[in-house]
């Protein structure tokens, strides 16, 4: 295993760039605790108390390393540094004490980064940021603009307006959650819409423009008032792999038009020596999906029938409420063809919808 991260992983959501599971996003000193006002202060000591608790969280879980990870296990040697391919055979290793290493199989696991916007500079420690510098905040900002409409975004949202930041979602389209089953983000709008203190769709960011200690953004569409002023800017927009500078020209590996691996059912690239996992092979970006990825590129390699011939994939947001789902969209079945206006029944979504509404009450 060649890595140049001290704790590697296939999928960044189990890393941590992304928000794999509940508990890892709400600290109990907030769980179930009624939604603040939307310009409510949040300088309040329950409030610093939650953020403490939420950082102190996610440092133990960024940082430690579980039992079994591969660098703990015996007869797995683990190369730290970065690897750049030479041929369809071998890897040339910078920042390492090996220079090459020569193998009949690799396996490509190289994740994703998060996508930027035209214009628009992403540091470590600035005030305009990724998921992962949202998640390591030092303080909980007075006023969040957060750019996108994903998982990510609306989670990161939720977080900071529980915690007492007033929150604005500018969305570029007409929808958020683009591609989950409208009659699951309906319950979820409407709480959103109490929870933030503004909801922009058709909207995207002209320009953003940082300071020591704010940033001026200007927003382009919906937005009543194009010019704004907000202590810290989440930029959400979607992820890229990290499919560069891999050397893989040298290869006769493929990529897509995005720069995701092209792979076919057993995690097989074109060229036969390399196979590719997780999300640097392409959608769904899920933690789940890339271990089942991985399990099928192993017991290819030891020369067992395997492949990625899963008919059904569980999703989840992490936001409040909560919503999942597994399988085809009632918009994706009718593409497909596969059902008929007559089979389509909404009775249990909707039943489920006025329960939580009633709950909520």
């Amino acid at each position: 295993m060649v890595d140049i991260e001290p704790d590697p992983e296939a999928n960044v959501c189990s890393a941590g760039a992304s928000l794999p599971r509940p508990s890892s996003i709400w600290p109990n000193s907030f769980k179930g605790r009624p939604a603040r006002k939307p310009r409510e202060s949040p300088s309040t000591d329950q409030n610093r108390s939650a953020a403490a608790a939420f950082v102190e969280k996610r440092g133990h879980r960024q940082h430690g390393r579980r039992p079994g990870d591969p660098q703990q296990e015996e007869g797995r040697p683990a190369h730290p540094g970065k690897a750049v391919f030479e041929a369809s055979d071998r890897v040339r290793l910078a920042e390492s004490e090996i220079r090459r290493i020569k193998f009949k199989h690799a396996i490509v696991a190289t994740g994703s980064k998060t996508q930027s916007l035209p214009g628009i500079d992403i540091r470590k420690g600035g005030r305009v940021m990724d998921s992962d510098g949202a998640l390591d905040l030092p303080d909980i900002p007075e006023r969040l603009l957060v750019i996108g409409g994903g998982y990510v975004a609306l989670e990161m949202g939720t977080v900071y307006a529980s915690l007492g930041s007033r929150v604005s979602l500018a969305v570029r389209s007409d929808t958020m959650l683009r591609g989950v089953d409208p009659d699951l983000v309906v319950p979820l709008s409407r709480r959103l819409k109490e929870l933030f203190e503004n909801i922009y769709f058709n909207t995207r960011a002209k320009s953003v423009r940082e300071s020591d200690s704010r940033v001026e953004v200007t927003l382009e569409g919906d937005a009543p008032e194009a010019n704004q002023s907000f202590d810290r800017v989440l930029i959400a927009v979607g992820r890229q792999p990290n499919s560069a500078e891999l050397g893989l020209d040298t290869t006769k590996v493929k990529l897509n038009e995005k720069g995701f691996i092209v792979v076919d059912e057993q995690q097989r690239t074109s060229d036969e020596r390399i196979f590719a996992i997780g999300d640097v092979a392409g959608a769904p970006l899920l933690a789940h999906k890339a271990f089942r990825e991985g399990k099928v590129a192993a017991e290819v390699i030891k020369g067992e029938p395997s492949a990625f011939d899963v008919q059904a994939m569980p999703a989840v947001v992490y936001t409040d409420p909560q919503i999942a789902w597994c399988g085809l969209t009632e918009s994706r079945a009718r593409q497909q063809k596969e059902i008929s206006q007559s089979s389509v029944s909404h009775g249990s979504s909707r039943a489920g919808r006025r329960a939580w509404e009633s709950r909520m009450a």
